[in-house]
């Protein structure tokens, strides 16, 4: 590109501008690449996985009501129970609504119902459902061997509201340990992503994609839930 410079004596002087491009330096490259990172970093929080916050979620929930169901069954010398709404109950609350009621021998059949209280047959509380995508699941679904709890054979039904819930179910005695289902018999709940269509659990991820469900153990004295593997 040429231009023109007018001296002082007013002559006119041709003369070549040029312009230099430098590289960027090893500085340079340097601070891109750690500010780069750090975005990463800020960001990764973003990208965990769907799957781990929602079991995670579910794992909490299930926690909590096994917490306050002994907590109760203590504070009021009460049979109290968890139940785990199966399969064949309303699509919003089938394998993943949780419930605590009070609970007495059936005299009739094997089993327990729901004991008769001041407010009538139902729900201490309200249900506590687990993220939407999550549901318990049954052996056959993750590929166990050993039964989990919602294969239970005798069920309790809750009535709450308009609807009744029939599932399986945990019993905390007012010590505060695990009365049913009974010492000896099989206490494992699996959870995980999944869908029901005609009563039957399809797991949406496979185990080989990773951790694609949890299998947890319950402590019968104190209730709580540890992970294990699958048998």
């Amino acid at each position: 590109m040429r231009g023109l410079v007018i001296t002082a004596g007013g002559c006119e002087k041709k003369t070549r501008l040029h312009r230099s491009f430098a590289a960027f330096t090893l500085v340079e490259l340097l601070v891109v690449m750690a500010i780069g990172l750090a975005l990463m970093v800020f960001a990764a929080p973003q990208f965990i996985s769907t799957s781990a916050r929602a079991r995670q979620s579910a794992r909490d929930t299930l926690r909590g009501e096994f917490a306050r169901a002994r907590a109760h069954a203590i504070a009021n010398a009460k049979d109290t129970a968890v139940i785990f709404a199966g399969y064949n109950n309303d699509s919003d609350l089938a394998g993943r609504a949780l419930g605590i009621v009070e609970v007495a021998p059936d005299p009739d059949k094997p089993g327990f119902h729901v004991a008769d209280t001041t407010s009538g047959e139902g729900l201490i509380e309200r249900w506590q459902l687990l993220p939407t995508t999550v549901r318990f699941l049954p052996a056959s679904s993750i590929g166990s061997k050993q039964p989990t709890l919602m294969e239970q054979v005798n069920l309790l039904s809750v009535t709450f509201g308009r609807r009744t819930v029939t599932g399986a179910y945990v019993i905390f005695s007012p010590t505060g340990s695990i009365s049913y289902p009974p010492s000896g018999s099989p206490l494992s709940i699996a959870l995980g992503l999944a869908t029901i269509t005609n009563n039957t659990v399809y797991l949406k991820e496979s185990k080989n994609s990773g951790q694609a469900f949890d299998l947890l153990s319950v402590q019968r004295l104190t209730g709580r839930l540890r992970s294990i593997d699958p048998p």
